[in-house]
């Protein structure tokens, strides 16, 4: 059965620079979807030159199943190159 799942992705504090070396601070971004279900992933905005973002951003996961799992990971945003994985987590 398929049910509705209310995801707010609030804020991150303490993330690694991954624009070290370079002028600023990286440009963090999460990206959450549903384990093996790529279809359900949903991004937050990149909030530029931060270690600590706020996003405050609420997602609606139509396709969660109980006992899916959800899948957060943190992205660096970097303008023409391959963005960035600053950390990620499972939720079960």
């Amino acid at each position: 059965e398929a049910l509705r799942l209310r995801v707010a992705i609030m804020a991150a504090k303490g993330l690694p620079d991954a624009d070290s070396g370079r002028e600023g601070k990286s440009d963090p971004y999460c990206r959450v979807e549903l384990a093996g279900r790529p279809s359900s992933r949903c991004e937050t905005k990149a909030v530029m030159n931060t270690l600590a973002p706020v996003w405050d951003e609420v997602f609606i996961m139509e396709e969660y199943a109980k006992g899916d799992s959800v899948f957060f990971e943190v992205f660096d945003k970097d303008f023409g190159k391959d963005d960035a994985s600053l950390g990620c987590a499972e939720l079960p």
